[in-house]
Order: C-alpha cells, then sequence, then structure tokens
C-alpha cells in the first residue's frame, strides 16, 4: 500500500491527504468543536473573533461548529450515495450480462 502511495502523483496525494484530513476532522467532531451542534451561543450575527472562530448565525450559533458536523453529514451521505450507485450497478451489469445473446451457455 505504500508503494502504490509513494508511486501516486502528487495531486492525487495531495487529494487523499485532504480526505483523510476529513474523514478525522468528522470522526473527532466532539472533541474538536468548542460547542454543541445545536447550542446557541452568542448574539445573533457576530463577527469572527476568538470566541467564535467563524462568527455566529442568525441565531447565535457558532458557525465553525456548525460546518465541522456539517462535515460529518456530508461525507456519510457521500458513502452512503456511493455504496447504492455501486450496488445498483454492479446488480444491472450482471443483469444486463446474464441476459446478453450469445453469453451465455
Amino acid at each position: 500500500m505504500l508503494k502504490l502511495l509513494r508511486q501516486s502523483p502528487l495531486s492525487a496525494r495531495i487529494g487523499m491527504g485532504i480526505v483523510l484530513l476529513n474523514c478525522l476532522v468528522a470522526v473527532f467532531a466532539p472533541l474538536i468543536v468548542p460547542y454543541g451542534e445545536t447550542s446557541v451561543v452568542g448574539d445573533v450575527w457576530e463577527s469572527s473573533s476568538v470566541k467564535f472562530y467563524l462568527g455566529t448565525d442568525h441565531l447565535g450559533r457558532d458557525l465553525f461548529t456548525r460546518m465541522v458536523y456539517g462535515g460529518r453529514n456530508t461525507i456519510a451521505l457521500a458513502f452512503i450515495t456511493t455504496a447504492l450507485s455501486f450496488l445498483a450497478g454492479s446488480f444491472l451489469g450482471l443483469l444486463l450480462l446474464l441476459k446478453a445473446p450469445g453469453l451465455t451457455s
């Protein structure tokens, strides 16, 4: 595996690093973010500061916290849709292969 990684282009290694970083942030989100996902912790539309890295939204929720937890949802949704499309494509491909004339004995 390491040999394959060393032989891959730089752009592929950078992409894999970004995906790995996003997955690590998603897994360790409760340890990274300072507030709960739906906690109202500040005033409406506060600007970025030491307390709120990206500011707050229209309800006073921390935007950094919301983005990290949103990344978890995005990664899970991408994984589920990839798995479903792989399963559907495999099933349809096998079905068409079995029905193709001249390919069965």
